[in-house]
């Protein structure tokens, strides 16, 4: 399996908000470039905020977790709005970077390396899923459900599968492999080869049910999304005492 955290490291360490934000303004960002950076979370924040309370009911919620959070594009605004935020991250320079914009904002908002022992009203992770492998991926989303008190709302970002726009990570991994007109099975040691490229993985919908584990009738809402040739959704739901472990 590919080490997707060696990869994401060095990319921190040589385009970090290009690495969250694929655009050319961000390689190498100005201050008005970072300032549009940051603002692109807020809104974010302000839509998956307004989707919640449309879509699940009344939501104030007074403490959040932010999963890959990266330099802090989404945990800043969280954190505005919650008063209380900790933000997860792999990589020691994104975290860097996260404490850095969160002194600068005066925020209440922690970041770090591992799951806090703790529940949270708001569990939030955007664009973040589908650069972890899968096999890794479930376990986390386990994590996350868990890390999630009752009556408290997930919003959470993963992709579904790919169209044919996008081959470049194909060609990639799949120096090795069989294909019986169905499915195709990878047989290259992919844990090796060039550090640092931006993997997109694609995840079983039915599968990450199944981790939630909703109950009948459990309200659910999903938004369709579309980045290049990558398909997904995001997923908000609510945790009720019946989707309680």
């Amino acid at each position: 399996m590919r080490n997707t955290d060696r990869d994401w490291e060095t990319i921190a360490e040589t385009a970090p908000y290009y690495g969250v934000l694929v655009h050319e303004k961000f390689l190498n960002p100005t201050a008005a470039a970072l300032d549009e950076f940051f603002a692109t979370g807020e809104n974010d924040i302000q839509m998956i905020l307004a989707t919640i309370r449309t879509q699940l009911g009344p939501f104030s919620p007074r403490s959040a977790l932010d999963f890959g959070c990266g330099p802090g594009r989404q945990l800043i605004p969280i954190a505005r709005e919650t008063g209380e935020a900790h933000g997860v991250d792999i990589s020691d320079r994104m975290l860097e970077l996260a404490r850095r914009h969160i002194a600068a904002t005066g925020v209440n908002a922690v970041v770090g390396k591992d799951f806090p022992d703790r529940q949270f009203d708001w569990v939030n992770s955007s664009i973040v899923m589908q650069h972890i492998p899968p096999r890794r991926g479930y376990k986390i989303f386990r994590r996350l459900w868990q890390a999630l008190s009752i009556n408290g709302v997930i919003s959470i970002h993963f992709t579904i599968y790919h169209d044919s726009g996008a081959t470049e990570e194909l060609i990639r991994d799949l120096l090795r492999y069989s294909y019986d007109g169905e499915r195709a099975t990878n047989y290259t040691d992919t844990s090796a080869g060039a550090v640092g490229s931006m993997s997109m993985y694609d995840y079983d919908l039915s599968r990450v049910f199944s981790v939630f584990d909703f109950p009948h009738g459990q309200p659910l809402y999903l938004i369709k999304t579309i980045h290049g040739s990558s398909h997904g959704v995001m997923l908000y739901a609510r945790k009720t005492a019946s989707t309680a472990e």
